[in-house]
């Protein structure tokens, strides 16, 4: 059976509607007994209630050691935690399958905003890649993908993080793929990754929506579309919208070896010979485009994290700021760019800044055109839920 803590009076207002975070300081006695990740019971006895969760006593203090998922009617069975997991899975699929295109591939789970904190599922044509960063939910790792298999109905693959595992104290497997390449459905384009170029879990379906939305500004837009202009590409999503929207050609740049990729995806979509790739670091690539004076009419910009914790947020907006001037360098008269963040730790407002002060800085006025966060398989709670992570603005040059 599942073993109980209490919740101090002082920590009670942490859970919300049966969610939350706790930390080790925030129950009564030690949890260094529990076994990271095992699954407990947690009482509000003042209050008179009962929760269910997961518990991890290896974390660092700063870290939250516990997970609540769930307020309970009445005492539990001992299979809850299996019908949970695989309920959740199931809710959140069903809800992504609302969507239109979105069987054909999708992020299945977003961790907490799904209620399974800790759990990434991404379903593809040919495959479903799980990433797994935390202990409650790597105690059932195997349930999970049974379940997601019988679900989904697609070859079930692990593809953990080192680098978020081992803030759970989690060992690393290197499983092997059982596909050379995932195939991708997104936005009617089809997308093929070979297994050793994957970025995080495969594909960043985020920024789905905003595409769709940069794309229709583009179908719409009567000003020169010469020159399109893809930074740190990776499969080149951002400039094939740029083509299907009107663009004639879109140079493609990332630090990565995705010359082959890019020139695949071209292909495939019938675009072949309207685009080329450029492998080199982004910045210094703006640097010599500035000196040689290239122009560009459409660009977008959709770097990677800036910041990986708090710590680095002003850091990551002199970043933001760096890079923004660069691209304002590069835009022609009336350019159109789309300006992209996925860093958490910076709102829309203060992403917002970096672009109108770079802007400013290099004598350009701007019309902000639209705005946009992350795309439906993300879920979101509230603009201050720290899930809202995506940010999206399109601006004109004036």
């Amino acid at each position: 059976m599942f073993k109980s803590l209490e919740i101090k009076k002082s920590a009670i207002h942490k859970i919300s509607s049966g969610h939350g975070e706790l930390n080790k300081s925030d129950v009564e006695g030690q949890i260094k007994s529990l076994i990271p990740g095992e699954w407990i019971l947690l009482k509000d006895v003042e209050g008179k209630k009962l929760y269910i969760g997961f518990a991890n006593p290896l974390v660092a203090d700063k870290i939250p050691a516990i997970r609540v998922l769930k307020k309970l009617s009445s005492p539990p069975k001992s299979d809850l935690v299996e019908e949970l997991i695989s309920a959740r899975i199931k809710k959140s699929y069903d809800a992504r399958l609302k969507y239109k295109g979105y069987e054909n591939g999708c992020r299945v789970v977003f961790g907490e905003s799904d209620g399974l904190p800790g759990l990434i599922i991404d379903s593809y044509e040919n495959c479903t890649l799980i990433q797994i960063n935390s202990a409650g939910m790597d105690k059932w790792r195997e349930h999970i993908k049974s379940t997601v298999l019988e679900i989904i109905k697609r070859p079930v693959c692990f593809l953990d993080n080192p680098q978020q595992r081992i803030k759970e104290v989690l060992p690393h497997f290197r499983e092997e793929l059982s596909v050379e390449k995932i195939s991708i459905s997104e936005n009617n384009f089809s997308y093929e990754i070979p297994a050793k170029n994957l970025q995080k879990i495969g594909w960043y379906y985020d920024h789905r929506e905003n595409r769709n939305k940069f794309e229709s500004v583009l179908t719409k837009y009567n000003g020169s579309k010469e020159k399109g202009l893809d930074l740190f590409c990776y499969g080149g999503s951002w400039g094939l919208h740029q083509l299907r929207g009107g663009v004639k050609s879109v140079e493609f740049v990332d630090q990565a070896p995705l010359q082959e990729i890019i020139e695949n995806h071209l292909e495939i979509n019938k675009f072949n010979n309207r685009g080329s790739f450029q492998r080199a670091d982004v910045f210094k690539w703006l640097d010599e485009a500035i000196s040689s004076k290239k122009k560009f009419n459409i660009i977008a910009c959709d770097p990677p994290a800036f910041a990986k914790s708090k710590k680095d947020k002003l850091a990551a907006i002199e970043g933001y700021k760096k890079l923004h001037r660069k691209v304002f360098k590069v835009a022609d008269e009336s350019c159109l760019i789309a300006f992209a963040s996925c860093t958490h730790y910076i709102s829309l407002e203060e992403f917002q800044e970096t672009i109108i002060y770079s802007a400013k800085q290099e004598n350009r006025e701007l019309n902000i055109l639209e705005l946009g966060m992350q795309g439906w398989d993300h879920p979101v709670s509230s603009f201050h839920d720290r899930a809202n992570y995506i940010k999206y603005i399109l601006v004109r040059i004036e």
